[in-house]
């Protein structure tokens, strides 16, 4: 049983913790991950893109994908994505109108892909698994479930092969994750269009 007394005591420990709630806190704001991206349509222009965690305490924690187009005569904030997910990795594709970037949250691994178009960025895929997605040239590779190995080991159940089709993602097949490259290998070439 808690008396008023190990409330108090509770209060203060929080309150001495930079990072729990409490007014005294300040907030922190950083920048993570930045890089340019060329603005198609836009001759002089280009994206700066970059993410910026934010917080007061840890249950405030913020990250802030934002897509600034610079051009210059000025600077304007096209797109931002806000999640409370951490920020693993971002690149530009090698088609450079798409940026894929990979989050970490608590329950799953996050790929998001967002299409950069003139004066728009939208959200193409939003997919959270249990492991680290796979790239190739051409498709996506997300590995889902658990198949254990051993004691302290486990391995994917099933990939899902995800491929572009030239204007969105589009799920080709779930294989078995031993066959994920075979079954990327025999698909027909419509999957492409």
């Amino acid at each position: 049983m808690v008396g008023r007394l190990g409330v108090v005591l509770l209060c203060m420990l929080a309150a001495s913790n930079p990072l729990s709630a409490g007014p005294a806190t300040k907030a922190v704001s950083r920048v993570t991950a930045c890089f340019t991206l060329a603005a198609p349509g836009v001759p002089d222009g280009y994206f700066w893109v970059q993410n910026t965690e934010q917080y007061k305490n840890i249950a405030d924690f913020r990250s802030h994908l934002s897509f600034i187009l610079r051009t210059p005569e000025k600077q304007k904030t096209v797109f931002t994505y806000a999640t409370y997910d951490n920020l693993v990795t971002m690149y530009a594709s090698r088609y450079s109108d798409r940026v894929v970037t990979v989050w970490e949250s608590g329950s799953a691994i996050w790929t998001r892909i967002f299409g950069v178009s003139k004066n728009a960025v939208h959200l193409l895929l939003e997919r959270g698994t249990h492991l680290p997605p796979e790239f190739t040239l051409n498709a996506i590779l997300l590995n889902t479930g658990w198949v254990p190995i051993g004691e302290r080991c486990c391995t994917a159940d099933k990939t899902e092969i995800w491929v572009w089709t030239g204007e969105r993602y589009r799920l080709a097949a779930t294989v078995p994750f031993g066959q994920r490259y075979d079954a990327l290998q025999k698909l027909p070439p419509s999957t492409w269009k």
